[in-house]
This record gives C-alpha cells, sequence and structure tokens, in this order.
C-alpha cells in the first residue's frame, strides 16, 4: 500500500489518471508496453475494498468520459459488495 500508482491510488482513496506512464515517478512497471493507465479505488464506508486498474499502449488513453464512468463503476461494485456483505456477515 503506497507503493506505485495501484499502491498509492487506494491508500489516497483517489482516482490516478497517468497519461505517460514513463514520466511518471510513481508508476512501477508490469508490462513494457504500457503507455498510460487508470487505477479507480473501490471505496465503502469503511475504507477501499479494491481498485480498478485499467493500463494502454496509448499515450493519454483515458479522458475525463473514462474517469467518470470507471468511477461510477467502482462506486456500483462498493455498494453492491456492501450489501452482499450484510446478508453474510
Amino acid at each position: 500500500m503506497g507503493q506505485g500508482t495501484c499502491g498509492s491510488a487506494p491508500k489516497e482513496g483517489a482516482t490516478f489518471v497517468v497519461p505517460d506512464a514513463n514520466q511518471d515517478p510513481r508508476y512501477l512497471m508490469c508490462f513494457a508496453s504500457t503507455q498510460s493507465e487508470i487505477v479507480v479505488p473501490i471505496k465503502e464506508v469503511k475504507g477501499v475494498l479494491g481498485e480498478i486498474d485499467i493500463d494502454s499502449g496509448r499515450l493519454d488513453a483515458f479522458d475525463q468520459n473514462d474517469l467518470e464512468v470507471l468511477e461510477r463503476a467502482a462506486s456500483l461494485l462498493a455498494r453492491d459488495l456492501e450489501a452482499q456483505r450484510s446478508k453474510y456477515p
């Protein structure tokens, strides 16, 4: 937690959009082909449950629309996971 973009986004509870992975000091290479990345935390009241992490082979591949759609998806996932947890404590 706190290392790289995938560790920093959930620690900070914020979405990270990395337009150029080669220029971002937080980025830790997993795939040599990755040029850009978006990391969206899946948050609930008690904290972060996980994250959505998408890499692209194109520079600056993610825009505001991608950010908004993925944040809505993360919110829906968090609500569903919370509901499931309340059924099976």
